[in-house]
This record gives structure tokens, sequence and C-alpha cells, in this order.
């Protein structure tokens, strides 16, 4: 295999221009080569033929506890799958589309197929989901460096993966090439040239600062780790400051009526993001990646039954005032949202926990979001008891959290850097 430099392609102005900028080349590895358009009928005049087009687009962040992973790993390197492994990279979304185009004129064509492929670098893993397929696997010939092929399905990951933490800087470095399939009359096929684009990235990510609020008020200060209301007379009736929490996992969002067992109110929790790194708003994508601890659950006496921990949960966008931070925010002093459906993006909450890490899609660059109930109005204006609880950054190292995920649990960001 080798590498040819050379003029962007149409296609890689394009692909770029919608799914962000990375260092481009253009490749000509061998692969799909053939002397498409080449046939002995004639098309009708005005007559068409079916164009199928299949588009990979890069969507969000993705990051799971347990997952498989497709690599060119080994020594010498060879294509393997690797089981129950840590992963967290970028999501891409499959997409095919049919229209009708004209037929070629003097030729046998009857239909054309143009195919998006994918081949990662050695390091560079790809994460798809049960049944899926990847279809015509290539190992390019003396290279040792990588492998992929035509995947089908919904989506597939670009990642990294580890049994353990994923640091912050691993590279993930791709080429994504798309060719046409041209099917002729007598039922033969032949391939046009691959044109590719080169993607290179560091998949960076940045911890930070969190606390929920809710609307309850107390004489005093909760013990945060075991959730104990306080009972200091002598304090005035405050809103809690909720910064450092580990109790449950130390963050928690939902709806508890005052008159109920639980006066713990309406809870949100609000995420505050430093960074000094400029290119933080130029990735194409971004997400809040949240560990799932799961609903309260019913005690001997009774409490907590008939509550549920089901429902859509939404990540909005805010900017933070001056001052406010994981240690002074409460309900009185919080980000600013209105938690309808203008949401960055949400996820629908199951009952339980589902003990993984679930990934909130926003706009880089965003340095305030805070994670509330979708429509909270039509929970809270109720009865009924809705609450789930997440890791917070201080419920690292806490008792009884150790040993992965749980130390690695801590609400994180994850977002891409181009290299060159």
């Amino acid at each position: 295999m080798y590498l040819r430099l050379g003029l962007l392609t149409l296609f890689c102005i394009l692909l770029l221009a919608v799914f962000g900028a990375a260092p481009q080349q253009q490749q000509d590895n061998g692969v799909g080569t053939g002397t498409g358009g080449v046939g002995t009928g004639t098309g009708g005049v005005g007559s068409t033929i079916p164009l199928t087009t299949t588009t990979y687009g890069i969507v969000a962040i993705d990051e799971k506890r347990s997952a498989s992973s497709y690599g060119y790993f080994g020594s010498p390197p060879s294509w393997q799958t690797l089981t129950g492994r840590h992963i967290a990279g970028a999501r891409y979304m499959i997409t095919t589309t049919t229209t009708q185009i004209p037929t070629p004129p003097g030729t046998d064509i009857t239909s054309e197929e143009q195919r998006s492929i994918i081949e990662v670098a050695t390091g560079t893993e790809l994460g798809y989901p049960s049944g899926s397929n990847m279809l015509d696997v290539e190992l390019f010939p003396g290279s040792g460096n990588y492998g992929g092929g035509f995947l089908s399905g919904s989506y597939f990951d670009v990642q990294t993966s580890s049994t353990d933490a994923i640091a912050s800087g691993n590279v993930l470095e791709y080429w994504i090439g798309v060719y046409v399939v041209y099917h002729h009359a007598d039922g033969s096929t032949t391939n046009g040239t691959v044109q590719w684009c080169h993607y290179k990235y560091a998949l960076m990510k940045n911890d930070c600062g969190d606390a929920s609020v809710t609307t309850r008020k107390t004489y005093g200060q909760p013990n945060g780790g075991s959730g104990i209301p306080a009972t200091d007379p002598n304090a005035p009736l405050r809103n809690v400051k909720y910064g450092g929490w580990t109790y449950n996992g130390g963050l928690f969002v939902g709806f508890m009526p005052a008159l109920g067992q639980d006066a713990s109110g309406t809870a949100r929790a609000d995420f505050f993001v430093t960074t000094e790194d400029p290119n933080y708003a130029n990735s194409p994508v971004a997400g809040l990646s949240l560990f799932d601890m799961g609903t309260p659950q019913a005690g001997a006496s009774g409490e907590y039954t008939g509550l549920s921990g089901g429902f859509d949960v939404g990540l909005y966008v805010s900017s933070v005032p001056s001052g406010l931070g994981e240690s002074s925010v409460d309900w009185a002093n919080q980000l600013s949202i209105t938690p309808d459906g203008s949401y960055a993006s949400h996820i629908s909450l199951t009952d339980g926990s589902s003990n993984d890490y679930l990934v909130f899609s926003f706009p880089p660059g965003s340095v305030g979001m805070a994670l509330a109930m979708v429509n909270e109005s039509n929970y809270t204006s109720g009865s009924s008891m809705y609450w789930h609880y997440f890791a917070s950054d201080g419920y690292k190292g806490a008792l009884g959290a150790n040993g992965f995920p749980f130390d690695d649990s801590e609400p994180r960001v994850w977002y891409l850097v181009a290299q060159s």
C-alpha cells in the first residue's frame, strides 16, 4: 500500500463541510478498482435508473462500560474481536437512500450503488451493534497497519478501549472512502475508484464540576454521605448545597412531593466545564458522560413504594454566572434553564439502573449544562414520585466506590481534537 497526496475531491470537501475539519489525504490502495461505467447497452432518452447511496456521518460521542471492539491487533497484526471492553469514541450513523438518476448513455448499466467504506489504523478500533455486519473486510497487503470494510446497520463507533479507565488523548485514526458499484444488465458488476478522506483525532477527556439542586429547604446542612436530613434548630431555613455529595452516587434528578415520605421536592443537576483548550469549541461533536446509579429501592417500611426511575431527562445548555460553581450552587442560585422540549439532547431513563455510562450530546464549547426532567412541570404538578441517581465527581473514591467502573465514574466531557 502507498499514499499519494493530491487535490481534495469534491466528496472530501462536502463531507468535511458537514462533519468538521480534519487532516485529509487522497489514498490509492487498490481497493475497489474497476472500469466503472463500461457497457454495451443503450439507455432510452429520458430513462432513469436507481442510485442507492450509503453514507457515514459523525453524530455523537459514545461511551460504554462493556462492549465488543474490533481492530487490527497483535504482532503480526490480524483482524480480531475483543469483548467486555470499556469503550469510548465517535459514533457514526449509517444512512442509506435511493434516488433516480438519468441512465448513463451508451451503457448497459441497470443501477448504481454508492458505497462508503472505512479503514482503521492499528490502535484504532471499530464497534457496531449486534445484528450489524462488516462486509468485504480489507487487509492491506504488506502494510500491516490497516483493516476495515463496508459496514451495514444503523451506526458504528470509531473507538478506543480498555479493561479499566480510558485516559485522555488516545488517537483515533481512520479513512472513509466512497466508490460506486455499477450493476450491468448481464448481472455483472464493476467498481469505480475509491475516493478517500483521512481523519485523525485525539479523544480528549475533561472532568467537570457538578452538584444537584433541589427546592427543599432545611435547618442546616444534611449529611452528604448518608442523606440524613439536617436537624439543627439554630440554623436558618435555606436551600441545601449538594456539592461534594456521595450518597447513592451523589447526583440526582427527579421529583418528590412535599407532603410525601421524602420531601426533597424538585431536583436537577448542574455541571461546570473548565478547560483552557482552545480546540474544545472546534470539536465536531461533544458529549457529557454520566454513570447511571439507578433508582431508590423500596424500604422495609414501604418508603419509595410506587416510585419510578423511568422518565425522560434532558440536558440543557446555559451560560455560567460569575462565581457560580460546584461549591456555591443551590436552587436559589443555579444555572438558568427552561426544562421543556428545547434540550440539547435527552435520554429516556429506565426504572432501575443500566449500570452503564449515559452520554448526552451538546454543542462543543459549552461551559454550563443542567440535567432536568423534560417538561418538568408535567411531573411536579402531580403527587407521583420520580427519582434517579448518577455518580458525582465526589463519589469516586468514596466508601464502597472501589474498582472499575466506580473508580472511573465521575462526570466527564469527551471531545475530539484534529491532529496533523
